[in-house]
């Protein structure tokens, strides 16, 4: 028989050309072959034929078989910067060293999308997922966990779901050091840029934020704090926050290195400099960032560890269902002093 490599060699292929049961030639390459009793010279007979067939076993039919997929999911919600590959570096390290497959899909932070991709999930019975909540599909998360499928936030669980797993970057610290040194270098009118996102992480970073500005006997002026985080819209809300006769912030912390290097561009073109006029400091030390030239102050997101913690997290829910809910916050807040303040 003719090996044709557009066509996959199955076990009835080789039974053939072996001239024995497919019964027998399943057992031999299951690897069954002394539990069924097959003999020694029958088994390598079946082996050399697969071998001379270019046999490649089905894997997925395998899993199936087994009740096991192998297959886990992350489900982003975006992949455009640099922070989801460098999470992946640290996931597929460990899901490597244990037979795990990644599939990973994003949301978009599109509610309707995501719901979408978490009933696939569902449908392929993949052994766990891990994904950026969002707060207004309560229900499908709680669909998952019916199905039995382990899931893992990539953020701190919501108040409605409070034992749902998750691993995340603990960023109070990480606020903290970042406020702190803005206050230690005399900066009091201390602004803040964001993302409204609707997220754990998200909110505890502007909450943070007020907390010690009020701690500190700081002024905040509602001129002074933005949390869109659209792009186009940033240069409008810097002049707002510069317009003539107002008073203006000294300092912007911005809540991360994405939107805080589109704020550095849109200062320094509006003729403000930084950080003689104002300091920029961000969050992340992300590596697209540092790339591109920005000498940007900030703090360190320790992010391929957490995607080793998220790994090995996931893989005790699935092997110990018995331990959820799993909830880590990983810590990192190393200081990064550059030009930008």
């Amino acid at each position: 028989m003719k090996n044709n490599s557009l066509q996959r060699v199955g076990l009835l292929d080789i039974a053939k050309k072996a001239g024995y049961s497919p019964s027998t030639v399943s057992y031999v390459l299951s690897g069954q072959a002394i539990k069924k009793r097959v003999a020694e010279k029958t088994a390598k007979k079946i082996l050399k034929v697969a071998q001379n067939l270019h046999y490649v076993p089905n894997q997925w039919a395998q899993n199936l078989r087994r009740k096991k997929t192998g297959v886990v999911s992350i489900l982003f919600g975006e992949l455009s910067h640099d922070w989801a590959g460098r999470l992946m570096k640290g996931l597929i390290d460990v899901l490597d060293k244990n037979d795990y497959t990644p599939f990973v899909g994003m949301h978009l932070f599109d509610p309707h999308r995501e719901q979408k991709e978490l009933r696939s999930i569902i449908q392929r019975s993949d052994e766990g997922v891990i994904c950026h909540p969002l707060e207004i599909n309560l229900e499908i998360y709680e669909t998952v966990i019916k199905s039995g499928i382990p899931l893992l936030f990539l953020d701190a669980a919501m108040e409605q779901l409070p034992n749902v797993s998750y691993v995340a970057w603990d960023v109070v610290p990480a606020v903290r050091v970042l406020m702190g040194y803005l206050l230690a270098t005399g900066r009091r009118k201390i602004g803040l840029i964001g993302a409204n996102y609707p997220s754990w992480s998200s909110n505890l970073r502007y909450s943070t934020y007020l907390n010690v500005m009020r701690e500190s006997g700081c002024q905040i002026d509602p001129e002074w704090v933005y949390l869109n985080g659209k792009e186009k819209e940033i240069g409008d809300a810097l002049k707002r926050m510069f317009r003539m006769g107002s008073s203006r912030p000294d300092s912007l912390f911005v809540m991360n290195d994405y939107m805080a290097m589109r704020v550095v561009v849109a200062l320094e073109n509006s003729g403000v400099r930084v950080p003689d006029d104002i300091a920029v400091v961000g969050m992340g030390d992300f590596h697209e960032v540092a790339r591109i030239g920005a000498e940007l102050t900030t703090v360190s997101q320790p992010v391929e560890e957490i995607g080793k913690v998220v790994a090995q997290t996931l893989l005790e829910l699935i092997e110990c269902p018995e331990n959820a809910p799993i909830q880590k916050l990983v810590s990192g807040a190393e200081m990064k002093i550059r030009k930008t303040a």
